[in-house]
């Protein structure tokens, strides 16, 4: 089953955005600049993973280093305290995994 990446990528700023239903607009904008930042590098997991080309454990590897990006990304934008960035990276990225399973049945 395909993704369409522009509604996943919608779908995981929202996430990540209800984790930090606390903070302010600024956090929201900072959320979509730093998921923008990393779009290109989720799309190839995506695609890579949806073509076979690599597994699961992969994919976890992978992701595991681009949710590290995130928070990194958020922590840079001042955004979030440290436990505010964990909550919107899992959230955001729990998106992408449910998106990643449900397409590969």
């Amino acid at each position: 089953m395909p993704i369409d990446l522009d509604h996943l990528f919608r779908d995981m700023t929202r996430a990540a955005v209800g984790a930090l239903a606390s903070e302010s607009r600024r956090a929201r904008i900072a959320i979509a600049a730093v998921l923008e930042d990393q779009k290109a590098a989720l799309a190839a997991i995506v695609a890579a993973r949806l073509a076979g080309d690599i597994d699961d454990a992969e994919v976890k590897v992978q992701l595991q280093s681009e949710r590290l990006a995130f928070r990194s990304g958020l922590a840079v934008a001042r955004v979030a305290g440290k436990s505010a960035a964990q909550k919107a990276a899992n959230a955001a990225f729990a998106v992408l995994v449910k998106a990643l399973r449900a397409a590969a049945l």
